[in-house]
């Protein structure tokens, strides 16, 4: 899958395509997505999809900003990362784009009726915490992958077609360790922040 970075990780958390891309022509993908969203939308919305509601509460239809858009083949294999994810961060000294995880990051995969693998690599959370992080990698009800991560990790997950659209195309990363740079420090950051991720990919 063709990613925008060198680094395999898209700058505006959607994989694969065109830049800028979100959506298929797929019906179907279409409908998966829609769910996603209004779930999100009842959530208070994940980072990237910033329209707070479809409608007044009187049913009056409001208007939404789309910040992303992409089309994409049905049959391709692309990612849109969803909630639980914080804003992409890029040093231009080091030029390396990096993004945080909350405590659970979710992501939708299209997979189009195929197994894929997911690739994720990033910081040792030892630089935040005093014990490794135990991580866990989902689908659905299903645990594809856990980890107790001790290092400068990378992390390559088998994502099976069948649990894959069991759980509705949707991925999520559990960390049990987060941290907020407030409460530490007195940083205005008021983030909660998981894990650092370097590299994330789907192919």
């Amino acid at each position: 899958m063709r990613q925008e970075s060198n680094e395999s990780f898209d700058p505006d958390g959607i994989g694969g395509g065109q830049p800028k891309s979100n959506l298929t022509g797929s019906a179907g993908v279409f409908s998966t997505l829609g769910r996603h969203l209004e779930d999100s939308r009842r959530d208070n919305c994940g980072d990237g999809w910033r329209g707070s509601s479809y409608a007044a509460s009187d049913g009056t239809p409001e208007k939404v900003r789309l910040t992303q858009f992409a089309l994409e083949p049905a049959a391709a294999v692309f990612f849109v990362q969803h909630n639980g994810w914080n804003e992409i961060e890029y040093n231009r000294d080091l030029q390396r784009r990096w993004r945080w995880t909350t405590n659970r990051a979710e992501t939708f995969i299209n997979s189009s009726g195929r197994d894929v693998t997911l690739t994720m690599a990033g910081e040792s959370p030892l630089k935040y915490f005093d014990a490794p992080p135990h991580v866990v990698v989902r689908a659905g009800q299903a645990v594809l992958a856990t980890a107790d991560l001790a290092g400068d990790f990378e992390l390559v997950v088998k994502v099976p077609a069948a649990a894959l659209a069991a759980a509705d195309g949707m991925v999520t990363i559990e960390t049990d360790k987060t941290f907020v740079p407030n409460e530490r420090s007195g940083s205005p950051d008021k983030r909660r922040l998981g894990l650092r991720l370097f590299k994330f990919d789907v192919q």
